[in-house]
């Protein structure tokens, strides 16, 4: 009975590593790709912490783009730290909107977001349960100036079932 709850103990206490998409305004060109993804993805925290950080202008018209960083065995993404480093830029960069994911399996056990999309996409005779949470802060200014920041999480669960064969498998 003891190992029982000392198992249900270590998972409630087990923490997955995050996927954060970080939305950009201000980007406009691969000068400030570099300059962000040197403050940021450079940066002495961020780089001991994550698994990748990539920086990518996605409409450059509309001065546009994104921050991905995935983190390392049970690390936070430091949203506070990506906007320190990109205020000290000096460019005017403003986050437009944060979604951060912790993807699991159905048993609990963590999983990447690349694991969690070939896993909605796999086709096998029995059926798997995906879970992913996302929590996402978006940034507002009133007429006054005033900055509003609404933080909103989601659990979602996404079932898939087939009868055909695995089409695609994980390669590491």
């Amino acid at each position: 009975m003891k190992s029982v709850f000392l198992a249900l103990g270590l998972v409630s206490s087990f923490a997955f590593a995050e996927t954060a998409k970080i939305s950009i305004e201000g980007m406009h060109c691969s000068g400030c790709k570099e300059m962000i993804t040197k403050k940021v993805c450079e940066n002495d925290v961020v780089a001991k912490t994550s698994a990748s950080c990539e920086v990518k202008v996605t409409d450059a018209a509309k001065q546009t783009g994104e921050i991905t960083i995935v983190t390392k065995g049970d690390a936070k993404v430091d949203v506070d730290l990506v906007k320190r480093q990109l205020a000290e830029t000096g460019e005017g960069y403003k986050v437009a909107n944060v979604d951060v994911r912790a993807y699991k399996h159905a048993d609990g056990t963590p999983m990447t977001a690349e694991q969690a999309a070939m896993e909605t996409e796999m086709k096998t005779p029995n059926t798997r349960t995906v879970t992913t949470t996302t929590t996402t802060e978006t940034e507002t200014v009133d007429k006054d100036g005033k900055v509003e920041v609404k933080t909103e999480t989601k659990v979602k669960k996404i079932k898939t079932a087939s009868k055909t064969t695995t089409t695609k498998k994980a390669t590491k």
